[in-house]
């Protein structure tokens, strides 16, 4: 979730960041892990977003209650992009996890990443967030959408 992301959360590669931090959600502990694909497009666009933004220290700022975009402006920007009526914001989320889960990536890692809480006992008693391994599965999703990494899905 980029919209709450900080400058100092994406200045280091391997410290995950928590985009939900004096979010409204009642889960505030979500972590996501940074990817080699995320740190380096970060890397050299801080200095062009911070001469963008000013000094607010997330990278995507608003004048709304929470100080960052709302999910309204990814979806405009959709829209903008001539895809009104044929994709959505939420729809992404929904491909990601059907390639993910098509590529045979643990079911655990990729409700965490879509940060789908389970609220069963096992849910309640296990605070495992798997960095590791989502780290690598993001790393994955970002070669998928850059054409590099078809061989797991004909794989399985």
């Amino acid at each position: 979730n980029a919209k709450g992301a900080t400058r100092t959360s994406h200045s280091r590669q391997k410290t995950p960041i928590n985009p939900r931090a004096g979010h409204s959600y009642p889960q505030n502990h979500h972590s996501e892990p940074q990817t080699i694909q995320n740190t380096n497009l970060f890397r050299g666009s801080l200095a062009q977003l911070k001469a963008r933004t000013g000094y607010s220290e997330y990278l995507f700022p608003a004048a709304t209650k929470l100080g960052v975009i709302s999910e309204n402006t990814l979806l405009f920007a959709l829209y903008r992009m001539g895809y009104h009526s044929r994709a959505t914001v939420h729809g992404f989320r929904s491909t990601a996890s059907t390639v993910l889960n098509e590529a045979q990536f643990n079911r655990d890692w990729i409700e965490m990443q879509l940060a789908h809480f389970d609220g069963s006992v096992r849910g309640v008693y296990n605070a495992a967030e798997w960095l590791p391994g989502r780290r690598q599965m993001l790393n994955w999703w970002a070669k998928y959408l850059g054409g590099e990494q078809l061989k797991r899905l004909a794989a399985s």
